[in-house]
């Protein structure tokens, strides 16, 4: 081992220069340290939480409810009304059990027949396990015993599947439990089979490939309708995916998340190249809300789309430092201030002229009030520094916020494409890959639908049995009417 005085530098500004340089990489690695440290043993949540003043304030604002409560609890008796426990939920089908008395019970000793008074009522939820029938199709075929015609019968209901022995509500319950529910196919398998259906996860696993071949089509018409809408979020996460070559063996591809606040198409790719999402969003002109991924900017920049940035991945680098550093503790709190008008718009119902008139009355000065800070203060922080690089994430994607100043739709961040590909995350916890690429292909079709049911409010299953119901039989011209929005128009009760 080399003796270490021999590389300290004798000159001076080569010593300081060296110091520096230490320093840097000694902060950088303990701000590691404590990314990782409150990464594994710390809350993942990145709420505000409350200053002591604020749980002053709430403590205080607890007794003067109780304080309230107490003088309104001083009235008559029979004025009181009982506070009873949430009703089921509409629509749900309820089911009365009277538990009456026998009549000879109902005889008071002096002979009088007791009469009713009152009634006490009690709404328990309940359930009762699937259940799982074979349908047996017969169709009858009739011929003039005269003529000895060619005989003729009715049309023979078409199967999604050709010659499957799978019903469209069955197939509808393994994809919603699959890809809503994130049960993997061999507990899909134990769970039919505890009610008497015997299926093999193999054959499971064709029909959905069989089936997701079937629905694409009507993805893509999502896609293109959403094209037309003029924003898009985009976004990606990876997922390992078997190596059909050789065994045990995987590698790692991506999904992505196109999406808006009424549609969500998630496509696959094996690699984060530009090309396959350059064709996902050819042709469109709008706003493209993404990260800072390359591949983003070059979308945004390549299809003259509007691209925006995202303010949650700014947050975040400074949330992460907020608690040694104050300028990071600052960088939060004005960010929260732009959030905070959001919510007074949402929570205020405000039509879109409204929130943009709100947005510039409130938040332009709090945007240049930041902007300010971003330039003041980067310059004044070490650049390899964690907070340094923090700023200088941030003053690079200035140009890319703006944009919600001047048009209600912008959000603020990407978030809605996260919670989207969150639904793969959590999935991917459970089936912790995917079997092959076409595999992989098929989920990401599946996961597009069940995430647009999601958005609109539709039930997954209900959605699925209904298509699946329709789509071997229905126009290629018209599927537009299988839209998961189109389903929901068509629930909707005249």
């Amino acid at each position: 081992m080399h003796n270490a005085t021999a590389l300290i530098p004798d000159n001076y500004d080569a010593l300081k220069d060296a110091y520096v340089e230490t320093a840097q990489e000694n902060e950088s690695l303990r701000r590691q340290i404590e990314f990782y440290r409150k990464h594994f043993f710390g809350t993942k949540s990145e709420r505000s939480h409350l200053s002591p003043s604020d749980q002053t304030s709430l403590l205080l604002g607890a007794e003067r409810a109780e304080a309230t409560a107490a003088e309104e609890a001083i009235v008559a008796s029979h004025g009181r009304k009982r506070r009873t426990r949430k009703e089921a939920k509409e629509g749900l089908p309820l089911v009365t059990i009277i538990h009456d008395l026998l009549e000879a019970e109902k005889q008071c000793a002096c002979g009088k027949v007791m009469e009713t008074v009152k009634e006490e009522r009690t709404v328990v939820r309940e359930y009762q396990p699937p259940k799982l029938f074979l349908e047996e199709h017969l169709t009858p075929c009739y011929q003039c015993p005269a003529c000895q015609k060619t005989p003729c019968s009715a049309p023979s209901p078409s199967m999604p599947i050709e010659n499957g022995t799978l019903g469209p509500g069955l197939l509808a319950h393994i994809l919603t439990g699959k890809y809503a529910d994130h049960l993997p196919l061999n507990r899909l398998e134990k769970i039919l089979g505890r009610h008497g259906m015997e299926i093999p996860k193999s054959t499971m696993a064709r029909a959905i490939g069989s089936v997701a071949q079937l629905l694409e089509p009507i993805v893509e018409i999502i896609r293109t309708q959403m094209l037309t809408s003029g924003l898009v979020h985009i976004d990606d996460t990876p997922v390992q995916v078997l190596d059909e070559n050789k065994s045990g063996a995987s590698h790692r591809g991506y999904f992505w998340a196109l999406c808006n606040k009424e549609a969500a198409v998630i496509r696959f790719t094996k690699s984060r190249s530009h090309e396959e999402p350059a064709k996902w969003l050819s042709g469109f002109h709008g706003y493209l809300v993404a990260d800072a991924f390359g591949v983003n900017q070059w979308l945004g920049a390549s299809t003259g789309t509007t691209l925006c940035g995202c303010l949650a991945h700014v947050r975040r680098k400074f949330f992460d430092l907020k608690d040694n550093e104050p300028w990071a503790a600052e960088m939060v709190a004005r960010i929260g201030k732009l959030y905070e008008v959001e919510k007074e718009a949402r929570e205020g119902g405000l039509s879109p002229p409204q929130h943009l008139a709100l947005r510039q009355k409130k938040s332009a000065h709090v945007f240049e009030d930041l902007r300010s800070f971003i330039l003041e203060k980067e310059g004044r922080v070490l650049p390899k520094s964690s907070l340094g690089q923090a700023f200088f994430y941030a003053k690079e994607r200035l140009p890319t916020w703006v944009h919600f100043l001047s048009d209600s739709s912008v959000p603020l961040d990407n978030n809605l494409a996260e919670r989207c590909l969150r639904h793969e995350v959590i999935g991917r916890k459970n089936w912790m890959f995917a079997g092959s690429f076409e595999g992989a292909l098929s989920a990401a079709t599946i996961f597009s639908l069940v995430m647009t049911c999601k958005l609109l409010g539709v039930d997954p299953f209900a959605y699925l049995k209904d298509t699946l119901s329709r789509v071997a039989d229905h126009s290629i011209h018209r599927l537009a009417e299988l839209t998961p929005r189109a389903f929901k128009l068509r629930s909707i009760p005249a």
